[in-house]
């Protein structure tokens, strides 16, 4: 006998990805009133719900409510997208579904087995999103766990540990990098970094901040501040300057964005 869950899945495989032009075409008919653009937009994303649903699985809740939880979230997204604001339909949807799925698993309190003391349940809740929120900061990952420790008011130790209890991994940082390979995910980083990278050069105001952004913030493998000062005619200290003053800057838009 197929169950739910296959049924579910086995259509989710069957609709392709949709390109950006594509989506931009379809999510602008469905603002226009047609009902089946709409559906077309959220069967298109159907692969990242039953992904998600899994991730929370571990948990203890059955797949089948968690997978319905993802898709109502995929839905709310659906009915509230702006196609004009620049950015994909799946990285507006990330929201939505996780917080339909944490919606979920807070009322369906043998969740709550899994984070027994006061930090697990803060790292349950809250972990991801504040650690994506100073990781889009450029933070190291020894200092976002320094935040977020002051963020929840507990021991940097006992946040560490929490992670590695409420993910089953040593940091979110280990599940993020293990997920790359996933198209979903590709989309999601991708679309994150464009629009990190919009929001540094809107507070760029010379040329020499801009080849910071460029060549320090938003790189992968960053020069020295040495090398780039060399680069620009000036001091590693100038660079680093500019660097903080950026980050300065921006910081209020960065966090809105990983909220």
């Amino acid at each position: 006998m197929v169950s739910g869950i296959d049924r579910y899945m086995a259509a989710a495989g069957r609709h392709p990805v949709l390109t950006r032009t594509e989506e931009l075409e379809t999510a602008r008919r469905f603002v226009a009133g047609d009902k089946a653009a709409g559906d077309q937009l959220v069967v298109a994303n159907l692969r990242y719900a039953v992904k998600q649903a899994h991730r929370y699985a571990r948990f203890g809740h059955p797949l089948d409510d968690l997978v319905q939880a993802a898709n109502e979230g995929l839905l709310r997204a659906c009915d509230t997208f702006d196609p004009e604001r620049g950015f994909r339909f799946l990285t507006y949807a990330t929201h939505w579904v996780d917080a339909r799925l944490r919606d979920y698993c807070y009322r369906n309190h043998s969740l709550v087995r899994y984070g027994t003391t006061q930090v697990q349940r803060e790292m349950l809740f809250r972990g991801y999103a504040l650690y994506r929120k100073y990781e889009s900061l450029g933070l190291p990952e020894d200092e976002i766990f320094s935040r977020i420790a002051e963020d929840v008011e507990a021991d940097v130790a006992k946040v560490a540990e929490a992670f590695s209890r409420v993910t089953g991994r040593d940091s979110y940082a280990d599940e993020w990098r293990s997920e790359q390979a996933h198209q979903d995910d590709d989309l999601i980083e991708a679309e994150r970094r464009a629009q990190v990278r919009d929001i540094l050069l809107r507070h760029a105001r010379r040329p020499r901040e801009v080849a910071v952004i460029e060549w320090r913030i938003l790189a992968d493998d960053p020069p020295t501040y040495t090398e780039i000062g060399v680069r620009l005619g000036c001091s590693r200290e100038a660079v680093r300057q500019i660097e903080e003053t950026i980050k300065k800057r921006a910081t209020r838009e960065l966090e809105a964005l990983c909220l």
